[in-house]
């Protein structure tokens, strides 16, 4: 409160969930009430983009001996950085860029980690789920399902499952014949 006749600073909060992982003007106002009157005042905030962190090799190096140990590594400590934070709000192609890609698609991917555009498997919708709600275990694949330590919810899953069944096409399954073996 501010005293008669006088100036200052007014603070406000403003909740930014699901705005802040796109840079750009977020418009908001606030009423401002006084005994002389009320006036409506209005904002702009500028969300800066979020800074991606750039990891050395020693590092990222680090990185995947702590996700060998635990593959629920990458939601822990500075990790969730990357691999959890930015998953927040997001669905389908969205998520699939922020949670996904990152390792996936990565620059830098690892050896270890599959190239999904060229699986040797056929694919569908529940093998896609399968992987992403429970991930492997022995590997870096992390259990993305909220029932298992990870970040998404059923319904973020369903949608990554769904625009990687549509963006990655299946192999075809192989057919069944009666045919005797070749000698």
């Amino acid at each position: 409160m501010l005293p008669a006749g006088t100036n200052g600073q007014i603070n406000l909060s403003v909740n930014l969930a699901g705005k802040t992982d796109v840079a750009g003007v977020v418009p908001k106002y606030v009423d401002v009430v006084t005994d002389k009157g009320s006036k409506r005042l209005n904002l702009v905030i500028n969300v800066l983009p979020p800074v991606i962190p750039t990891l050395t090799d020693a590092e990222r190096a680090r990185g995947v001996e702590m996700a060998k140990a635990d593959r629920q590594a990458v939601f822990k400590t500075d990790c969730a950085a990357c691999h959890a934070r930015p998953t927040t709000g997001k669905y389908g192609k969205a998520l699939y860029d922020a949670a996904c890609a990152i390792c996936h698609e990565g620059e830098h991917r690892a050896t270890m980690v599959p190239d999904l555009h060229n699986l040797k498997v056929p694919t569908n919708d529940e093998f896609w789920r399968t992987w992403i709600a429970h991930g492997k275990a022995g590997s870096l694949m992390p259990a993305f399902s909220t029932a298992e330590g990870g970040p998404l919810n059923d319904m973020q899953i369903a949608t990554v499952a769904a625009y990687l069944n549509t963006e990655i096409p299946s192999l075809p399954v192989p057919a069944m014949t009666n045919a005797p073996p070749p000698k």
